[in-house]
């Protein structure tokens, strides 16, 4: 009789970067990013892009991180994978919206019109009965 495999539960896995430096990253628009990704080692910046692209709110700062880093600094985190994403990142660096939820924003826009005419609102038989108890009769 074969024993039953254990199953291991999925952990997270954990981010390459102090969680300050991916929240200043989130935070930037994309044309910043290079300045901030500088002072990353290239092999920790390569692990940053896979870390990101496989989450999908991450996934364009994936791709713009990817853009910044070594092919083979890819192959060697990622394998197979860290090539398709080098090829991506190049096809795709020029046509990469911001990241950026900000900057994605639609205008908000105001009413422009006021009504002229306000009508009071009429109150409530019990609320005008209560007010006019509270006043003092002269």
């Amino acid at each position: 009789m074969a024993l039953p495999q254990r199953v291991m539960p999925l952990q997270q896995e954990a981010c390459p970067v102090p969680e300050l430096t991916l929240g200043c990253l989130y935070a930037a628009p994309k044309r910043d990013l290079a300045g901030i990704l500088s002072k990353i080692p290239g092999l920790q910046r390569a692990r940053l892009a896979v870390f990101c692209n496989a989450r999908a709110h991450l996934r364009e700062m994936g791709l713009a991180i990817a853009a910044t880093c070594e092919k083979g600094d890819l192959v060697e985190v990622a394998g197979p994978l860290g090539a398709i994403l080098h090829g991506q990142s190049r096809e795709q660096a020029d046509n990469l919206p911001e990241h950026n939820p900000r900057f994605r924003r639609r205008a908000i826009t105001l009413a422009t019109l006021t009504p002229t005419n306000l009508v009071p609102l009429d109150m409530d038989e019990d609320e005008e009965a209560s007010d006019q108890q509270e006043r003092p009769t002269s």
